[in-house]
């Protein structure tokens, strides 16, 4: 069971506990009844209590009250305190412990950084490429403001001095793990998106790792202000008679105290990668692998604005990634199932090589290289792995790499001799992988790589969540807004809604949509 009692509490405007009293409106029953209900569906992820309880008189009060600090949490406070709002932060770390994961920004449309590498893009294209890569049926109406915002979002990250050097990263050397620079983070040039749009590299890769320089600017810009930070474990949304969120408990130093916030709450509690009930129940298909995010993403957030009738959004959505590469030199190798077929474009991100894994073949795959493709993984990379072997079976022959791989024959070889014959040609006929990686597997000796689940270092974090507006308010059930309620970052299904193959969409998104939170509810009066 976990820790936290999510419940609905109902007050009127004027702050008083709404009980036992016979004048209880249908919007008070009705709310309540969404309570229940949203407590009943989550099960024993959440703790199924009373719709209303009495509530003693606020402790505090500010404008906006942000829950979690992690990048997203700590653009919106950034930004609503410059809009002149009195602003709380609740975190379980008090903020200092809460470091979000993420090297880059996913920016385009023709950034600074791009147009001093005299990189062409364009807000349509950028634009284009991510309709393409975030669907079925993506957000779009996301999209369209983080492009728009996507130019000026990097200045932003400029003036508060991120460091960016201007170079241009090759493929062999990627942004996110030397100094810095522009490079291709995604599947700008793999099949079908480079012939959909214009590829460009979009990857804006800070000269230290970015969500870990963001994460303490923003704890420094926020702590030098007027902002109060208090390591709190929030428990519960206060919900007002009218149906607006009006506040927040949470557990302080023991204490159970209760905040009011008048113009807004602002939800940045992460994912729910760590709460293995709710993983089971959304995604039984991820637990086994490493959750990467940070300790305290347990879905609280999700699960308490469910229980005020808050709508979730394709919470099956996961992120899991198998670094096929690096060495780039494995790109030429091949991804098979367990029936020695190959699945999917080897020189995809490795995001969607890993969604593919997962999604379509249950987590069990193997790379097949030669001796020319095996290369040495980088000392960095093999830190990540923790000493694990990475090897599953290597051979002279095929046939006998596919004997201990125990595929039936002659799969294996089959796969590879037709792969072998087109790319002898530069072709790939069935997957359209690049020219660059075509090469035939011909020089012994032949080696297999581990790349299932139950065998490898497979981390994930979580796509799906509150379903929110491009404003980032909350919606409910009926896709109405909930009053003074926004959700930013993993808390929120957001862009890369059912799958990731950009990186950097996650503190990108984080950013952009932080700040907008942050601007809003600071900005509301009603």
């Amino acid at each position: 069971m976990n820790r936290y009692n999510v419940q609905q509490i109902l007050i009127d405007s004027d702050g008083a506990a709404v009980g036992k009293n016979e004048s209880v409106t249908r919007r008070h029953l009705l709310a309540a009844g969404a309570a229940t209900l949203a407590a009943t569906a989550i099960g024993s992820a959440v703790a199924a209590t009373p719709a209303s309880v009495d509530v003693k008189p606020w402790d505090r009060e500010f404008d906006v009250i942000v829950i979690g600090f992690g990048v997203s949490g700590g653009a919106a406070a950034y930004e609503a305190l410059r809009a002149g709002a009195k602003v709380l932060v609740l975190d379980r770390g008090s903020a200092a412990a809460n470091e979000s994961h993420g090297s880059g920004f996913y920016l385009g449309g023709g950034t600074a950084l791009q147009r001093a590498l005299r990189v062409e893009d364009t807000p349509e294209e950028m634009e284009k490429y991510l309709l393409a890569t975030n669907g079925p049926e993506p957000d779009r109406e996301k999209i369209k403001l983080y492009v728009e915002r996507s130019i000026a979002h990097f200045e932003w990250l400029v003036q508060i001095k991120m460091p960016f050097n201007e170079r241009l990263s090759l493929e062999t050397d990627d942004p996110y793990q030397h100094a810095g620079g522009l490079g291709y983070s995604g599947d700008e040039q793999s099949y079908p998106f480079r012939e959909l749009c214009k590829p460009a590299p979009r990857g804006h890769g800070p000269a230290e790792i970015g969500g870990i320089w963001l994460q303490k600017r923003l704890l420094e810009l926020t702590r030098d202000s007027s902002v109060q930070q208090l390591a709190a474990d929030a428990q519960q949304l206060v919900l007002g008679a009218g149906g607006e969120v009006q506040g927040v408990t949470a557990v302080i130093d023991g204490k159970l105290l209760a905040f009011r916030a008048r113009r807004g709450v602002i939800l940045a509690t992460g994912g729910f990668a760590n709460n293995r009930e709710m993983v089971a129940l959304h995604s039984p298909r991820n637990l086994n692998c490493v959750p990467i995010d940070v300790g305290a993403n347990d879905g609280w957030g999700i699960r308490a604005a469910q229980a005020i009738g808050a709508a979730v959004k394709r919470m099956d959505a996961i992120a899991p990634f198998w670094s096929l590469y690096p060495p780039y030199s494995r790109k030429q190798g091949i991804l098979v199932n367990a029936q020695g077929q190959r699945f999917v474009e080897e020189d995809s991100y490795y995001g969607r090589v890993s969604d593919a894994l997962m999604r379509e073949q249950g987590g069990v795959a193997h790379l097949i290289v030669d001796a020319d493709a095996l290369g040495v993984r980088p000392a960095w990379m093999e830190k990540v792995l923790g000493g694990r072997n990475e090897v599953a079976a290597q051979a002279a022959t095929l046939a006998e790499l596919e004997k201990a791989l125990k595929i039936p024959a002659p799969a294996l070889q089959q796969t590879v001799g037709n792969y072998n014959r087109y790319a002898a040609q530069g072709d790939d006929p069935f997957f359209h992988k690049s020219k660059d990686h075509l090469r035939p597997l011909a020089k012994s000796p032949f080696t297999a790589i581990k790349a299932s689940i139950n065998d490898t270092y497979i981390p994930f974090f979580t796509l799906g969540g509150l379903s929110t507006s491009a404003k980032t308010e909350v919606l409910d059930v009926n896709n109405n807004p909930i009053p003074h309620l926004y959700a930013v970052g993993r808390v929120a299904s957001g862009i890369p809604a059912s799958n990731y193959f950009s990186s950097g969409l996650s503190l990108g998104e984080g950013t952009v949509f932080g700040r907008v939170a942050g601007i809003t509810a600071a900005a509301n009066r009603g």
